[in-house]
């Protein structure tokens, strides 16, 4: 469980919106199947939505949602691995959006065909940005030194 620097404890809502992302990050560290992964990221995100009806803008709330968006978009990486094997960086959707929102690197096609990035690697790049948030919120919501 927490301890809580803010002034005012999380709610019950943010407390368990955390711990879904949390169970999210459990599960990518230790692997998980598609199907698996899929239920976790509704879980969370039914309870990352009923949180952000009560938190104040501000880093927490914005940390929150950054990490919710990753698994999202990791969720569609996987998607996109399953379906046709890689992401092109040309003019693909969603594939340019998520190669430029995390820096994914593109490599050119060895026969012809337009650059692309290794889906695996760009799961694993997506999750670690969503690693990111989370040590943020527990930064925000852990008082400092403890």
């Amino acid at each position: 469980m927490f301890l809580f620097s803010c002034a005012k404890a999380p709610t019950k809502e943010t407390t368990e919106a955390v711990a879904a992302l949390q169970k999210l990050q459990a599960a990518t560290q230790v692997g998980v199947n598609y199907q698996t992964y899929g239920q976790l990221l509704i879980e969370a995100k039914a309870k990352v939505n009923e949180a952000m009806k009560s938190l104040p803008d501000g880093e927490l709330k914005t940390e929150m949602s950054g990490a919710m968006d990753s698994y999202a978009d990791a969720s569609t990486v996987w998607g996109i691995k399953i379906d046709r094997h890689n992401l092109y960086g040309d003019n693909s959707e969603p594939d340019k959006t998520l190669i430029a929102k995390y820096s994914i690197p593109v490599e050119p096609a060895k026969y012809g065909g337009p650059p692309s990035a290794d889906p695996t690697k760009a799961m694993q790049i997506i999750w670690l940005r969503a690693d990111i948030h989370l040590k943020q919120i527990d930064t925000i919501l852990r008082p400092s030194g403890k």
